[in-house]
């Protein structure tokens, strides 16, 4: 218990999307060929240092209050010949289906499945999680 007159320090209050905005960065459009072009470029042998992050790459082709919204488009993705899956998150008191592919293994794969989705009238949202 604080003293009279000094405050009591304040709790850190962390929000669902204040976490998640440090972990998963949506990629735009325009900057996907130029990241697999990068990574393309790199050499095969290429050293990557042990503490380095391990970055993946997702692709969220929605996010629905309703469990058989997102079974649907995971079926029409699957039409594609993508595999999707439907995850659940608990945000602001309610429940909010995601759909999502991957991960990829390289910027390259993650632009070509987007790609494949775009063909087939799909939108989707590509990210890079740490």
């Amino acid at each position: 218990m604080a003293q009279s007159g000094t405050p009591e320090p304040k709790k850190p209050k962390y929000d669902f999307y204040d976490v998640l905005r440090d972990k998963e960065v949506i990629i735009p459009d325009a900057d996907l060929p130029a990241l697999a072009q990068a990574e393309a470029d790199q050499p095969a042998d290429a050293v990557v240092p042990a503490n380095a992050e391990t970055v993946r790459y997702l692709i969220q082709a929605g996010a629905f209050r309703s469990s058989s919204d997102a079974e649907a488009l995971k079926a029409r993705i699957a039409l594609t010949g993508e595999l999707a899956r439907v995850e659940s998150a608990e945000i602001a008191g309610g429940t909010i289906y995601r759909v999502r592919l991957g991960p990829y293994a390289n910027a390259s794969a993650l632009a070509a499945a987007k790609k494949t989705l775009g063909d087939n009238g799909i939108e989707a949202a590509a990210i890079r999680a740490q």
